[in-house]
């Protein structure tokens, strides 16, 4: 059985462009490539939850006449995606990672996803969601644990709650992913797969329904590639805006000395000491700091994010809904039950005062740079393990992320390079919510000169069926 090699991922958005533009391939032939790709390889990664073959292949179809007509839709046509199924598609079915229907807090197909099929992206189907997208880890003990295609000898999780989206980029079973981030759930799984994942300002795409909202104060659109290039390409073509050249030699970034190397592993403490050292070699000028303010970030997130997802799932709902619930996903939603309107407000009048005092920390540079996780990808346990020992996976999965989502920033994850590090890592670039396009071209520059780790040869994974 021959797989048939990655039409999009290995060259990049870019590249694939100019061949088909060139005639050197065609979009049903692309699309064909991947859904091959599905299905020799799904059945081991569970990236997807639903594929839609028919359909994809005939807009592919529709994309061929229009380009031989003369008609370009610009840099995206007929670029195959896969979508987070936590977004409406018409057509496809929403599950949000779980067996309990909420068809009824999705909606229909929102203007995110409208605005990938006007600038001629192709839509291959939809993927696995940690639970009404709540967890680190990436698991789902009712719909399945989609594995991390980076290690073929362990089963390794992929990071959440943007988890079948990640593994489907590294695994070349689409060429980029939607994801949603709340707390990190793009930025960590494609830390953890090896690939770049930006988490855009919560303002920044359309946010008119059509999308799970687990906490609608925190929620955010985000895009998952194998490199900062293929963002970047993606973002120009759906925000309008020119990503900027940078010259890392004009880059001064903020080092946090607090929060987000708290409890990291001495192993990545080192790779990434590695991968800062680099960006030092290639010019970056890094300047230590300190910010209060973001030692209230997780009790801030605790209290708001907890309150909100219960609020939009209703009490009652939840107490009907429990016992058909993951167990972990049914634990963190209990705690919500907990927090009363008043700790609610209290903490967000708290989050608005400090945000002048995180947005403050930009004065003068042109990025906070930061783990974008303290741990390597941890085993999967498989069946659903003792509380103990779930929480314990989960904490090894948490990365410090939430300070983006809870003080209104965007972030990109920009992985290391291959010689820096034995599994996939990865450095976090963070600035004010509305600077995406110059966030990209840093993350772009920064991309360069660590190298890209480059995507894993999935025909090893042949072999082991």
């Amino acid at each position: 059985m021959n797989l048939p090699t990655d039409p999009v991922g290995g060259a990049g958005l870019a590249a694939y462009g100019r061949r088909l533009r060139a005639g050197q391939t065609t979009v049903v032939d692309t699309v064909q490539a991947y859904l091959e790709r599905i299905g020799q390889l799904d059945d081991q990664l569970r990236a997807y939850t639903h594929v839609d073959a028919d359909s994809a292949l005939r807009a592919a179809a529709g994309l061929d006449a229009l380009l031989a007509g003369g008609i370009d839709l610009g840099p995206l046509m007929g670029v195959p995606v896969a979508v987070k199924d936590v977004l409406a598609v018409t057509g496809m079915p929403t599950r949000v990672g779980s067996d309990v229907e909420v068809d009824d807090l999705v909606g229909v197909e929102g203007g995110f996803v409208g605005r990938l099929r006007r600038a001629g992206c192709v839509i291959l189907g939809k993927t696995q969601t940690v639970e009404f997208a709540l967890g680190s880890a990436g698991t789902n003990y009712r719909r399945g644990t989609p594995r991390n295609p980076m290690d073929s000898l362990h089963y390794r999780v992929p990071g959440g709650s943007s988890s079948g989206s990640a593994v489907a980029v590294a695994a070349g079973l689409c060429a980029m992913a939607v994801g949603t981030d709340t707390g990190g759930s793009v930025r960590g799984p494609a830390a953890f797969c090896g690939i770049f994942g930006m988490k855009f300002g919560r303002h920044m795409m359309p946010h008119d329904g059509g999308m799970f909202s687990m906490s609608r104060s925190f929620d955010s659109l985000g895009l998952i590639a194998p490199r900062a290039t293929d963002v970047a390409l993606a973002w120009g073509a759906l925000s309008g805006q020119v990503v900027p050249s940078v010259d890392l030699g004009t880059l001064k970034l903020g080092l946090p000395q607090d929060y987000f190397f708290d409890g990291i592993d001495p192993r990545m403490a080192a790779c990434l000491q590695s991968g800062l050292d680099a960006l030092v070699a290639g010019g970056v000028r890094m300047v230590p700091f300190d910010i209060p303010a973001l030692r209230e970030t997780d009790a801030i997130y605790s209290v708001v994010a907890r309150h909100e997802a219960i609020a939009m799932l209703g009490r009652e709902r939840f107490t009907e809904m429990r016992a058909q619930l993951n167990p972990d996903v049914a634990h963190r939603l209990a705690a919500g039950l907990e927090v009363s309107a008043a700790r609610y407000e209290a903490a967000q009048r708290r989050r608005q005062t400090l945000l002048a005092q995180v947005h403050a920390a930009f004065h003068d540079i042109a990025a906070w740079i930061a783990p974008a996780k303290q741990h390597f990808p941890p085993i999967y346990p498989g069946d659903w393990p003792s509380g103990e020992a779930e929480e314990a996976m989960e904490r090894s999965c948490l990365g410090p992320t939430r300070p983006a989502n809870v003080f209104d920033l965007c972030a990109s994850a920009v992985p290391l390079g291959h010689h820096h590090a034995p599994l996939p890592a990865a450095l976090q670039l963070l600035v004010p919510a509305g600077q995406e396009a110059r966030l990209l071209g840093m993350s772009v520059a920064c991309e360069a000169e660590l190298g890209p780790r480059g995507l894993p040869d999935m025909s090893r994974w042949l072999r082991s069926v």
